[in-house]
């Protein structure tokens, strides 16, 4: 039987490099995941931000049979808020949704109490304000929406692109009158230019 000596610095050696391996590993791998971490939050942040900008999205229209006729608008994703008074009431809740069917032509429709669309048939003033400066469109409602002129449409199209906010005081013959504001047109142009149509 043959005895081993045991060389205790070698021993000490060996177990060190062992060790560093294992640390160094332990390390690259903790350093690839952290990295990998930091893209992922980089990229959700990137799209919760692209999301936030795009507040405007495309819809299509559609025949009366239910199916998609091939005509497309730009719209708010989600209705903005507002008020409204007339004869029986005052300050009450308003919301409004924006369609750009094309930069000459655009509706706006008004929903009172959140659920009953204005359709007084008739005229209607728009009183725009943006940066300081106020300006009047004029429009005239048909069915469920106002439909603004063609040069009163031309002008907001251009506001919309300018990403100011706006602010609204829509009236009508009939002593009613909306005041709403879009905060921020931010992203109106891109998806403009996004969806082409």
């Amino acid at each position: 039987m043959q005895n081993y000596v045991v060389d205790v610095n070698r021993v000490r050696w060996l177990f060190i490099v062992v060790l560093s391996l294992l640390c160094v590993s332990g390390c690259v791998t903790t350093y690839e995941q952290d990295n990998e971490q930091l893209k992922t939050l980089k990229y959700n942040s990137h799209c919760k931000k692209r999301k936030k900008r795009l507040a405007w999205e495309l819809m299509e229209y559609n025949d009366k049979f239910g199916d998609k006729n091939g005509d497309k608008a730009l719209s708010l994703r989600n209705p903005i808020n507002g008020s409204f008074s007339n004869s029986a009431t005052s300050n009450s809740e308003l919301y409004v949704m924006f369609i750009v069917n094309s930069s000459s032509e655009i509706d706006i429709m008004l929903v009172e109490y959140g659920k009953y669309f204005v359709k007084d048939s008739g005229d209607f003033d728009v009183d725009i304000k943006v940066a300081g400066v106020e300006t009047e469109l004029s429009g005239r409602n048909y069915s469920d929406r106002i439909t603004l002129d063609k040069s009163s449409s031309k002008i907001l199209y251009q506001y919309l692109r300018s990403d100011h906010s706006i602010k609204f005081f829509v009236s009508d013959e009939y002593f009613s009158s909306y005041r709403f504001e879009l905060r921020s047109c931010h992203g109106f142009g891109y998806a403009y230019k996004k969806y082409r149509f």
